[in-house]
């Protein structure tokens, strides 16, 4: 069984030790209590915590490049691409 899901502080912290980045640095530019959008370079990034949803602990990165829920993402496109 999978552990439960990640805090948006928890994922600001592991980005931040993987990239070397500020935490503090990411977490100035939280402006929503569950996701913090900010520019690395050329690339756009967003962490996002999903607590309400059930697919609480994996992702599925989007063709538009956001990262969303898995299992409800897979649902609601499915066949589309």
């Amino acid at each position: 069984m999978a552990g439960d899901a990640f805090r948006l502080e928890e994922l600001i912290d592991l980005f931040a030790k993987q990239t070397g980045q500020s935490p503090d640095w990411i977490a100035s530019h939280r402006k929503h209590p569950h996701y913090v959008d900010f520019r690395v370079g050329k690339l756009k990034l967003q962490l996002t915590q999903w607590p309400d949803l059930g697919s609480k602990t994996r992702g599925r990165l989007a063709p538009d490049g956001t990262v969303q829920p898995a299992f409800e993402h897979v649902i609601a496109n499915e066949g589309q691409y």
